[in-house]
């Protein structure tokens, strides 16, 4: 059980690092903090990452 944990968290760290830096954007808007803008930016280009590497994106065509 814990080899699939380790294996899941080597293979998916970017989507890992996503969530961490939207829960500490969620505890800095919770006071309404300015910091807030900076792990909003990471968060969301992170998760761009993620859904651009499992192909989640629109088909223009």
């Amino acid at each position: 059980m814990l080899n699939d944990v380790l294996t899941y968290i080597t293979t998916h760290w970017v989507e890992l690092l996503g969530t961490l830096c939207s829960l500490i954007y969620l505890l800095y808007a919770i006071p309404g903090k300015q910091e807030l803008w900076i792990w909003g930016i990471i968060s969301s280009a992170l998760y761009i990452a993620v859904f651009f590497h499992g192909k989640f994106y629109a088909d223009m065509t």
